[in-house]
């Protein structure tokens, strides 16, 4: 991303969690393995509520600090064509899942953490500062998720 307004950051990464979650359904759909197949199901739904959370914070968020410009703003692509989505396609259990999902959240932390560091001003900087938090703990929220699946 190079000259991105925090309107479109926070665009980008409600389209990245919502592609995510297709993802995860259309390999749930294939999965033959009823624990992968429950966890595929479980993450497709994590990321479809916080691509809905995004979107509210976005709405949320005063046109003030939506309409701020960064120049140099970190690229990261759909999750499609990431070597993660590779491995992802091959996943054999649980913990290989759970193992690409969070660095999948990992990527979207790094873009938040990133564009806090640039940031402008403190007003900017909360902002990102509550978008890492709220990234940080859906993650922990999902890899708990995820652990109570595999007990079962």
């Amino acid at each position: 991303m190079r000259f991105k307004t925090i309107e479109e950051v926070l665009e980008w990464t409600g389209v990245f969690h919502d592609h995510l979650a297709g993802e995860y359904q259309r390999l749930s759909e294939r999965q033959q393995r009823q624990r992968l197949d429950l966890l595929l199901r479980y993450l497709a739904d994590h990321e479809r509520l916080l691509q809905r959370s995004v979107e509210r914070f976005r709405e949320d968020a005063p046109a003030r600090l939506r309409h701020t410009w960064f120049d140099m703003a970190p690229d990261v692509p759909l999750p499609g064509t990431l070597a993660e989505f590779n491995a992802l396609c091959r996943v054999s259990n649980v913990p290989e899942l759970v193992d690409i999902a969070v660095r999948f959240h990992d990527g979207v932390l790094a873009v938040y953490t990133s564009l806090r560091n640039q940031a402008p001003n403190e007003s900017i900087r909360e902002l990102f500062d509550s978008l890492v938090q709220l990234e940080h703990h859906e993650k922990l929220k999902m890899v708990r998720g995820a652990q109570q699946l595999e007990d079962v």
